[in-house]
């Protein structure tokens, strides 16, 4: 993942260790005396560049190994699964498999729509890992030798297998505490659909997150900030200002705004968008979550994606417990600052003081608008 757009917090003006961020792409290889908790698969070449959202036509990778011995099963409960990630968490930090990433926050707040964006300085992600390195003249991925960080994943960055087809790891490089990702057990595209499969899967572990919630978000093609072909949704907790516990993603009001003006509360999956906001993107609301289900998060999404492929292959989705949000992307960066999905949750993250400055020079909500696309 490109290291742009992560979760924010606000802090004290002092710069404190916390920890979100770009999806790892270092993956060390298990030792002999690894007893992994869930079979090992591995995948060593990729070669992808399908259309973001149309299914690949390339052969998954299928190996199979022992029976996984930590499988969820029913009776596993949310507290269970948030035990599980704080137990994880801290057995990485100790062992050194996870790292929390030094920034300092800066808040911008964009005057037009009242969004204020927490932008956070990062150096350290300069040089961090990323996946395939693409042609130095904006090419297609060159097809070469790759290890794949999620096929094996890294023990030590285990939390729990989420049956039948996903794992729940913790991310490696991290900003902010507890960002987790969902990733696919067996090797798929991330340019392929997101399925309902997916979303059972996301949904278990949004349900999880306590207090306020969490965020999902998932980039896909080569416009949208994405790092790993391997198909992966990630997670993050809420609120992303830690000072007011019970704020909601910058966005929020936005979209809640737009939904009530379209006459879309009540009606879940219809979709809609925010004439406050500069850039193309459609929403829906989910409605209570005793009605959600994976088909039809599925659903919704498959004619939302509809809409956002009229736009761009390449797209960003930002999911809550409420709301979904996808945005079609036009490029993956302007300037020096480049973004993911984060970016439309209303965080940022920069690489240096420089590109902080184009962000204040700029602006965050024009930056959106250039590397989105006009509505």
């Amino acid at each position: 993942m490109a290291p742009s757009v992560l979760s924010c917090v606000r802090l004290p003006s002092v710069v404190r260790r916390t920890t979100v961020a770009a999806c790892t792409s270092y993956s060390p290889r298990p030792t002999a005396s690894h007893s992994p908790r869930v079979p090992y698969r591995q995948v060593q070449r990729v070669h992808s560049s399908n259309k973001c959202g149309v299914p690949s036509l390339s052969v998954n990778t299928r190996a199979r190994g022992p029976t996984v011995s930590r499988a969820t099963t029913k009776q596993d409960t949310k507290m269970s699964l948030w035990e599980d990630v704080l137990g994880a968490f801290a057995r990485a930090q100790e062992v050194g498999a996870a790292y929390s990433i030094d920034t300092k926050p800066e808040l911008i707040k964009d005057e037009t729509t009242g969004v204020e964006f927490v932008v956070r300085v990062a150096t350290a992600l300069k040089d961090k890992p990323k996946g395939p390195p693409k042609d130095q003249a904006g090419g297609e991925a060159k097809p070469k030798e790759w290890r794949n960080p999620f096929l094996p994943y890294e023990e030590d960055l285990y939390v729990r297998h989420l049956a039948p087809h996903h794992v729940l790891l913790l991310n490696k490089f991290n900003v902010v505490e507890n960002h987790l990702l969902v990733v696919t057990r067996d090797f798929e595209q991330q340019t392929d659909p997101i399925n309902a499969a997916d979303f059972a899967a996301v949904w278990e572990v949004l349900g999880a997150f306590p207090g306020r919630g969490g965020l999902a978000f998932y980039n896909c093609g080569d416009a949208s900030g994405h790092s790993q072909p391997h198909k992966h949704v990630q997670l993050v907790p809420l609120p992303f200002d830690e000072d007011r516990p019970s704020s909601p993603p910058p966005f929020e009001a936005h979209v809640l705004a737009a939904a009530a003006a379209a006459g879309c509360e009540g009606a879940p999956g219809k979709l809609f968008s925010a004439a406050s906001l500069p850039f193309k993107h459609h929403c829906c609301l989910l409605g209570p979550a005793e009605g959600v289900t994976p088909e039809k998060l599925e659903e919704w999404y498959t004619a939302m994606l509809a809409e956002v492929l009229k736009s761009s292959n390449s797209w960003n989705l930002v999911m809550t417990r409420d709301w979904l949000m996808m945005v079609p992307r036009s490029s993956e960066r302007t300037g020096d600052v480049a973004l993911n999905a984060l970016g439309f949750a209303g965080t940022l993250l920069v690489r240096s003081k420089a590109e902080l400055e184009q962000v204040r020079e700029v602006g965050p909500m024009q930056i959106l608008s250039q590397v989105g696309v006009p509505p």
